[in-house]
């Protein structure tokens, strides 16, 4: 029968590979599947709730799926997002040597790094030394490397 309720389809998040989708497309070309560009998974809740304001959907999703790898489509049609090519985003550089310390809190704040003063400090030490401007992808890495959940600053690694 058909399903009945609200979908939520929980994707990885458009933009990125996962895993699972880049060994299930290695196993179709490998079986001699070579028409097959992209495989990708993706679960589909069904929720009967009645009238629900936005909020509490928002609460729904939000317990369905990780923020930070997957995202919550509410029609089959816009999965289609998945399978989209994009023009990379350009690499952008942050003017420490121009700008000082301020150039790192503004870039912090811009780009959510969550970076502590320490870590800040550290930074504008660093590429000082190096005699040139760090770019974006180097603070992602940086702030990636060191966040919280990470476990490294807990364990002082």
């Amino acid at each position: 029968h058909a399903p009945q309720g609200k979908l939520l389809l929980v994707t990885p998040r458009p933009g990125t590979i996962s895993p699972w989708s880049s060994k299930a497309t290695d196993i179709a070309h490998n079986c001699g599947l070579q028409q097959v560009n992209r495989l990708e998974r993706g679960v589909a809740y069904y929720i009967e709730a009645g009238t629900l304001t936005n909020e509490q959907w928002q609460q729904v999703t939000a317990e369905l799926h990780d923020r930070m790898m997957e995202t919550v489509f509410f029609a089959l049609d816009d999965a289609e997002q998945l399978f989209a090519h994009h023009q990379p985003t350009p690499v952008t550089s942050v003017d420490l040597l121009g700008q000082g310390r301020q150039a790192l809190i503004d870039a912090n704040l811009r780009l959510g790094l969550a970076l502590a003063e320490d870590e800040i400090d550290y930074l504008q030490d660093a590429f000082t030394k190096l005699g040139r401007n760090p770019n974006d992808i180097e603070l992602y890495m940086f702030a990636q490397a060191n966040s919280e959940h990470s476990r490294h600053k807990i364990f002082n690694a």
